[in-house]
């Protein structure tokens, strides 16, 4: 059942928590960014696997393969982030 209030209220946490993502990385400060980085790569995953599991419980919602593939690209940069920061840490 589609609910517009609850719709609408997940579009405006999305706004609010891009605007932290944005203003956080633009102070430049790497441990920062790295915090960022790591909870938007388990958003990613965890959003991207939500998607993933609703496509596998009924194939003929379509409509989950955008968000599905989306969310494991960001996932993917997230890691290679992620990786690149330990390897240079070292």
């Amino acid at each position: 059942m589609f609910c517009t209030g609850w719709q609408r209220e997940i579009a405006f946490w999305n706004v609010g928590a891009a605007i932290i993502v944005f203003l956080t990385l633009r102070l430049g400060e790497p441990r920062l960014a790295i915090a960022v980085v790591t909870g938007c790569t388990v958003l990613f995953f965890l959003l991207g696997t939500n998607h993933l599991f609703a496509f596998i419980a009924n194939p003929k919602a379509q409509f989950h393969w955008p968000p599905l593939v989306l969310n494991y690209i960001g996932l993917i940069f997230g890691v290679r982030v992620l990786l690149a920061f330990r390897q240079r840490k070292q």
